[in-house]
């Protein structure tokens, strides 16, 4: 076919090349006969996936061996970081492992919320691939996900080996603690099954305003003023988030103090228009919603403007004095049991008010709780992914949307894939 035309790199819909389709379905002749011809060995599909990642993910050893004696990048990195040593590790193949790992996989490589080849081994039970990955020089990362697989490898009665790598765990303890970004994660085919129907969610309401709808009635129904600048002062910048920066502003007459949250909305010399208020308008709305129903460690919103000259959105909120939680932590190097205690208890309040109102937060984390005072006083915030869920007595409504800070999540996700595609 080459001969007659083709072209070696052509690529479908999903920009695989022959080559990586080829490796799909194991065909080791062709893949031979598709690199002596001259095909790119490292070509990457739609996800980032070379052919080296798909001949990984299927175990086919032979194929492993071809492209790296091609000169295949093995450390080359798909979607979400993975690499092919991961992908092998996935496929619970202990020979395309180790032949992985002889050709120059780096063992360390993480994921971007932090598991490495060995988490991934511990936590689905893989005795010998962990073994094998620790005498070649793998150890735990420190952090959630390390401390993560450590935990479920107990629980599968691998102590003996979780235990045996944690010995040379100051090798990687010297990175410092740094924060980390919410998002909708993608990168997991079939973990997550969206509803027909979608999601309302904070950042992206059902009622997302249409061209129909003007700005003043959007400001009209969401009591969103203007004069921001004339009745407040902005003295300096607290923190930058994903999609909005904080300030500290002062009251022009009182001095009184207050946190703002900028959200950006048009473009440079365009005027505010009605579609750039749906990043927002969840969040105003649920603030708004608990500005009749107070609770004290939940943030509390003053106002909402909109800034028609500067192209932003802008919301007044209680200002905590103290920085956030992951500051708090990142001082003070740890909390006491008693502190710990204090803080998990006010912050459950805060979450047990959300339920009771039909709202889920989707986002806890250190860096979206707010710390009051020396007495470690706190305040849930940032209610930008929030979903707003029927409360009504048996409703069966679910979130399903895989979104929030990957790092901070809870194991399931990650260990039970299949269970939670079943339950989106």
């Amino acid at each position: 076919m080459i001969a007659n035309g083709h072209d070696i790199e052509g690529r479908g819909s999903d920009e695989e090349t022959a080559l990586i389709r080829a490796t799909t379905f194991g065909h080791v002749e062709n893949v031979r006969t598709l690199l002596e011809l001259g095909a790119e060995v490292d070509a990457q599909d739609y996800m980032n996936e070379t052919a080296l990642h798909r001949a990984a993910r299927k175990g086919h050893e032979e194929i492993i061996r071809v492209l790296i004696g091609k000169g295949a990048g093995v450390n080359n990195k798909a979607s979400s970081n993975w690499t092919a040593l991961m992908l092998a590790v996935s496929c619970e193949s202990l020979n395309a492992v180790r032949i992985l790992v002889e050709g120059g996989a780096e063992l360390m490589s993480e994921t971007e919320w932090g598991d490495t080849a060995l988490t991934m081994a511990l936590r689905s039970g893989q005795e010998d691939i962990a073994v094998f990955l620790a005498e070649h020089g793998a150890v735990l990362p420190r952090g959630l996900a390390g401390r993560r697989a450590f935990i479920i490898a107990c629980q599968r009665g691998l102590q003996h080996v979780a235990q045996r790598l944690t010995l040379d765990y100051e090798a990687v303890a010297g990175r410092p603690l740094q924060r980390q970004s919410s998002r909708v994660i993608d990168g997991l085919p079939q973990v997550v099954r969206e509803s027909p129907q979608g999601e309302s969610t904070a950042s992206g309401t059902e009622t997302e305003p249409s061209d129909e709808v003007s700005l003043g009635e959007l400001m009209e129904q969401y009591d969103i003023k203007t004069g921001f600048d004339q009745r407040y002062k902005i003295t300096q910048e607290l923190r930058t988030g994903h999609s909005a920066t904080v300030h500290l502003c002062t009251d022009r007459v009182t001095g009184m103090a207050f946190a703002v949250k900028i959200f950006e909305g048009g473009t440079p010399g365009n005027p505010l228009r009605a579609k750039d208020f749906k990043d927002i308008g969840g969040e105003i709305q649920l603030l708004r919603e608990l500005q009749k129903h107070y609770h004290p460690n939940i943030v509390r919103m003053i106002d909402a403007f909109a800034n028609l000259e500067g192209n932003d959105f802008r919301l007044l909120l209680s200002v905590a004095v103290e920085g956030d939680l992951f500051d708090t932590i990142k001082t003070r190097g740890k909390l006491t049991e008693s502190e710990t205690r204090h803080v998990f208890t006010q912050t459950l309040s805060a979450i047990i008010f959300l339920h009771e109102l039909g709202w889920v937060h989707r986002d806890i984390k250190p860096e979206n709780i707010l710390v009051c005072d020396k007495h470690l006083s706190v305040q849930l915030s940032d209610f930008g992914i929030s979903k707003k869920i029927d409360a009504k007595s048996g409703s069966d409504e679910l979130a399903t949307t895989l979104c929030g800070t990957p790092s901070c999540m809870y194991p399931s996700p990650w260990t039970h894939i299949e269970a939670l595609a079943n339950l989106a």
